[in-house]
């Protein structure tokens, strides 16, 4: 007669049960029951979302689902476990809360603002950027004035050539001939604004530095008989010896006609331009009582009835008694005086 004998299945063993569950054998059977965490019937089991139930973290907290369990952490602003206690974190008294120098952190619940003070224009929330009234606005300033942009405002000082005879008064025009800015030979013209300095008659430059003009090398003012002597600031024209005027206009002295021009009783006078000579009649001059021939001195050589003679402008040629001209070309002039005339030869 043959026996026989059954054994216990261990069903744990061949995990019959989720492996989020725990098992328990007995004979014959087992038993699954989901661990914390998860439900369902043990063979089959689901994580429980705690996040989705009430009151799981403190009220600035975030939940977070992980299998099985949760985390509970403080927001962004706040600091604590998560759970019962997430306070407020002070972001501004570290570093200002990152705001730039010129801003004011203000803290604020879970968060902070930086602040700009007037003038400025916050920029990616941290930084404060000065705002450029004279550009923004229009007109910032009044009638002559410009503006000056500076950090957090703007100024107006006056324009150049301008000035603010008090703290509470317009920008009136400043006289800035008061102030003698032009060289000391120029004068001073005040404008709107600003002055203009013009050299003297008589000087060049741009009015702030005028130096004399030598009217006498820079030009011929004087007559053609006269000297020019350079002055400062102006010149003078003195009409050579041997003439007369104002030294514009210069006309030759007849010395021929004057009382005081005496010649030797053997000679003729003949005026020549600044002075004169005393003609023999024959070709040549008269000279400390006696005739001598004219000089040789003259550049070009005299006509052959023209005497050369010294005078206050250097040897010159004139014409002999009876003939016209420059004394380099003579003509002779009809009537005036005969070929056979006492101490005349041809």
């Amino acid at each position: 007669m043959m026996s026989s004998k059954c054994d216990d299945e261990d069903e744990c063993a061949e995990g019959r049960c989720s492996v989020h569950s725990s098992c328990e054998n007995f004979p014959g059977s087992f038993m699954c029951e989901c661990k914390d965490g998860f439900r369902g019937d043990g063979l089959t089991c689901e994580d429980v979302d705690e996040c989705l139930q009430m009151s799981q973290c403190h009220e600035n907290a975030l939940c977070i689902n992980i299998p099985g369990s949760y985390n509970c952490s403080c927001k962004v602003g706040f600091s604590g476990d998560g759970l019962v206690r997430c306070t407020d974190v002070n972001e501004c008294l570290l570093e200002n809360g990152g705001c730039s120098d010129n801003a004011q952190c203000v803290n604020s619940r879970g968060s902070f603002s930086c602040l700009c003070p007037g003038g400025f224009n916050l920029v990616n929330r941290t930084l404060c950027r000065d705002i450029n009234e004279c550009e923004e606005q229009r007109e910032p300033c009044g009638l002559n004035e410009e503006c000056k942009n500076i950090d957090g405002s703007y100024e107006c000082p006056c324009q150049r050539g301008y000035y603010r005879p008090a703290a509470n008064m317009d920008c009136v025009d400043v006289n800035e001939c008061d102030n003698d800015p032009c060289h000391v030979n120029a004068t001073c013209l005040n404008t709107v604004g600003s002055h203009t300095c013009t050299c003297f008659q008589g000087f060049k430059g741009n009015g702030s530095r005028c130096e004399d003009v030598d009217e006498c090398s820079e030009a011929d003012p004087c007559h053609s008989r006269a000297l020019c002597t350079n002055l400062i600031g102006d010149f003078l024209c003195t009409c050579e010896q041997g003439f007369n005027g104002d030294g514009f206009l210069c006309v030759d002295v007849d010395e021929c006609a004057l009382s005081g021009t005496i010649c030797p009783s053997f000679s003729t006078c003949v005026n020549s331009p600044g002075t004169h000579v005393c003609s023999c009649l024959n070709r040549t001059l008269a000279l400390n009582d006696s005739c001598v021939s004219p000089s040789p001195l003259c550049d070009p050589a005299c006509h052959a009835r023209g005497l050369c003679h010294p005078s206050p402008a250097g040897h010159q040629c004139v014409c002999d008694l009876g003939f016209l001209g420059d004394g380099v070309t003579c003509v002779c002039t009809p009537g005036k005086l005969k070929l056979d005339s006492p101490g005349f030869t041809s």
